[in-house]
């Protein structure tokens, strides 16, 4: 099934619940072109955190001029709502049953040469 957006789901299914229960039922779930904020959220999320290091140095400037480093470790998002956002069209976030959320590209069939010769003549579109 595709949909566009989480709320589309909702509406479907009939609530967060129903979208929780579907989700867990899922091998794989991908998305893509991603607009809506709520769906960012539920990604970024989904994707979870990951630790980053930051140091930190301090320096006076007393009659020694001392300077202090020290480094700590917190815990960041890996990809926040508004990175999920501004991905690129091409591009997917992809979650399997067990593993770690996949970043990568779609292969868009039109863009392809190796796949055009995989689709039929398009009988919507007239060559005048």
């Amino acid at each position: 099934m595709i949909f566009q957006s989480l709320g589309q789901m909702r509406e479907a299914y009939g609530g967060r619940d129903a979208i929780s229960k579907w989700f867990e039922s899922a091998s794989w779930i991908s998305f893509a072109a991603i607009n809506d904020p709520d769906t960012a959220n539920y990604i970024s999320k989904r994707c979870g955190d990951t630790t980053v290091e930051v140091d930190q140095t301090n320096r006076s400037t007393g009659m020694k001029g001392s300077s202090r480093s020290r480094s700590k470790q917190l815990s960041a998002a890996l990809i926040m709502p508004h990175e999920v956002l501004r991905m690129r069209a091409d591009e997917q976030i992809v979650f399997t049953s067990g593993n770690p959320p996949l970043r990568c590209g779609r292969a868009i069939w039109c863009r392809r040469d190796d796949m055009k010769a995989c689709v039929g003549q398009n009988r919507f579109y007239r060559k005048e």
